[in-house]
């Protein structure tokens, strides 16, 4: 039996995931696994252990048996890790990060279980450090924290050749160790809906924060009769509900919801906008492209090598007057916005569907087992 010990990132947990509502994103490639013979053990920060009934495919380990900890008893608890959970320890068994970044107790549990440890991301903090210019004290000891691991694990798993590049430049890791797989889509689920008629909408999904520069969108849209819907929760509510006010921009903010519940958006949407000045591998981009629908993306690293110019989609300029027209070119000329959708969708089965990320991580996990016991 092939064991796989999964951390999620440190701190958080399926109780997080549930807040978020991304619980069913984020197990579904762990129950590919399962489906290919893996056992599956997930490793959690809160105190959910069953936020699944009859979950039989994962096993789930509550990591705060204590409560919260923080400060010097957070250290001591993650050293004591290996050993509070040692009777978890199997032969033929891998260890994965959801997050690098966030992979520190996995790192002390592979020193003493020695297990291969895979450092996965879907996106590279200090990277995105880098773009935002973020120097404090905290961010910088994630930085060496997440080099470190890259450093010390046998296997890295990057969504994208460009966070691959950069990992290998400014990391020194050596890009053998390295492997590109994309971050996936639910193709079954994230599909076109005929029967939906698309508004005159613009629809963005994610955080309510200065990184995603919402507020192009919404400078974009002024003295136009375009409405702009977005789904997440943030700092910048109040902030945006004024400067919506302010532009006469119809603006609705649906707040955090399920993430099976996001076709049915996708699907009365006009297009889809995306103009964060960090992205990885963007998730809602590839499901807005998995629906067919018509995206918008801002120039820049995790959003042009997934959307393609005259393509997949439409890129343009980080201004309102860029954008703005690649809005209206969308939505005044169905013929257009409809082939590029198709082409969308087409290029996420290709690329980005679950089955086939799977089916890559099956085949990285289980070579490194087997090169585990010829060594």
């Amino acid at each position: 039996m092939k064991h796989l010990y999964f951390f999620i990132a440190q701190g958080l947990g399926l109780k997080s995931w549930r807040k978020t509502g991304t619980v069913e994103r984020e197990l579904a490639l762990l129950r590919r696994l399962a489906d290919k013979g893996w056992q599956v053990t997930l490793f959690s920060y809160d105190a959910e252990r069953n936020p699944l009934p009859g979950e039989e495919q994962i096993k789930i380990v509550s990591l705060w048996p204590f409560g919260f900890l923080r400060g010097t008893l957070q250290q001591i608890y993650y050293h004591a890790m290996p050993w509070l959970y040692w009777r978890y320890k199997r032969s033929s068994s891998v260890i994965m990060t959801n997050q690098t970044s966030q992979g520190w107790p996995a790192l002390l549990v592979q020193k003493c279980w020695h297990a291969p440890l895979v450092a996965r991301a879907g996106y590279v903090f200090g990277e995105q450090c880098t773009k935002s210019q973020r120097n404090d004290t905290r961010a910088q000891k994630r930085k060496r924290r997440e080099q470190q691991i890259y450093q010390l694990a046998e296997q890295g798993i990057l969504p994208t050749e460009l966070l691959k590049n950069w990992v290998v430049e400014q990391y020194q890791i050596d890009a053998d160790k390295l492997a590109v797989i994309p971050n996936y889509v639910n193709t079954a689920l994230f599909v076109p809906q005929a029967d939906t008629v698309r508004q005159r909408s613009v629809l963005m999904i994610g955080r309510l924060h200065p990184v995603k520069r919402i507020h192009l969108a919404i400078e974009s849209l002024a003295g136009t009769d375009i409405s702009l819907t977005i789904i997440g929760e943030g700092e910048l509510q109040g902030s945006l509900l004024a400067l919506a006010e302010q532009h006469k921009v119809r603006l609705n903010l649906v707040g955090k919801i399920e993430n099976e519940q996001l076709p049915d958006y996708l699907a009365q949407a006009g297009c889809f906008l995306i103009c964060g000045l960090t992205e990885g591998h963007p998730k809602a981009l590839i499901e807005a492209m998995a629906c067919a629908v018509p995206c918008v993306g801002v120039r820049g690293q995790g959003i042009d090598n997934v959307l393609q110019q005259q393509g997949t989609g439409l890129l343009c300029e980080a201004t309102p007057d860029a954008i703005g027209r690649a809005i209206q070119a969308l939505l005044s000329g169905p013929d257009e916005a409809q082939q590029l959708g198709h082409a969308a969708r087409l290029y996420c089965q290709q690329h980005y569907s679950l089955d086939w990320v799977a089916e890559q991580y099956d085949y990285l996990l289980s070579s490194m087992l087997t090169q585990k016991h010829r060594v």
